[in-house]
C-alpha cells in the first residue's frame, strides 16, 4: 500500500509494407508526354499495443488505481472489465494474430511535362482493385482470479478475421511529382 509515484505505459509496434510490380506506356515523345500504366500490388500490416501498469494487482489491491491526468491519449479510461472470475481485469495487450494482407490491382493515368532536357514535372491520378483479408484481433487481460486466489491472464477474442473487397472513389488517389531522368 505504498504512497509512492509510479507511472502507467503504453508501447504501440507497427510494420508493414508493399511491392508492386508493372508496366508503363507513353504517348508523345515531346515535351508533354501520356503516361498509362497498371501494375499488381501486395501489401502487408501488423500492429500491437502493450500496456504496462506502475501498481501491480495483488491479493490486497485487486484494483489499482489508474491515473488519466495530463494523458496525452486517455487510453486507460474505463479500462477495468470484468472476465472469467477477475472481477477487476485490466489490458495488457491489443494485436493481430497474423496481421493484414492486401492483393490488388492499380491502374494510373497521367501527364509529365519535360521542362528541360532531364527534368519534368507530372501528374497522375490512379484507381486500384483490391482484396483485403484481416486476421483475428485479441486482448490479453491480467487481474486478480477470486475462484484460484492468485493474478492469473485471459486472452479474448475482441474481432474476427476479415475479408472485404474495395473499389471506388475510396481507393482512388494521386500524384505529384518532380523527375529526373540519367
Amino acid at each position: 500500500l505504498s504512497q509512492a509515484k509510479v507511472e502507467n505505459g503504453m508501447s504501440q509496434t507497427g510494420n508493414g509494407g508493399s511491392i508492386s510490380v508493372g508496366m508503363e506506356y507513353r504517348v508523345g515523345r515531346k515535351r508533354i508526354q501520356g503516361v498509362f500504366s497498371g501494375s499488381i500490388m501486395y501489401a502487408y500490416s501488423a500492429s500491437s499495443q502493450t500496456y504496462t501498469y506502475g501498481n501491480a494487482i495483488t491479493a490486497a489491491n485487486q484494483r489499482p488505481t489508474i491515473n488519466t491526468v495530463g494523458s496525452v491519449n486517455p487510453i486507460w479510461a474505463n479500462d477495468y472489465v470484468s472476465i472469467a472470475g477477475m472481477p477487476n481485469a485490466r489490458k495488457t495487450r491489443n494485436y493481430n494474430a497474423n496481421g493484414f494482407h492486401s492483393i490488388g490491382f492499380v491502374a494510373s493515368a497521367g501527364i509529365e511535362w519535360f521542362f528541360a532536357e532531364r527534368f519534368s514535372l507530372g501528374a497522375e491520378v490512379n484507381l486500384a482493385l483490391i482484396h483485403t483479408t484481416g486476421s483475428e484481433t485479441y486482448s490479453e487481460y491480467e487481474g486478480y482470479n477470486t475462484l484460484s486466489s492468485s493474478v492469473t491472464s485471459h486472452t479474448e477474442l475482441t474481432a474476427p478475421s476479415t475479408s472485404e473487397f474495395l473499389f471506388g472513389t475510396g481507393n482512388f488517389g494521386g500524384n505529384l511529382s518532380l523527375n529526373f531522368y540519367f
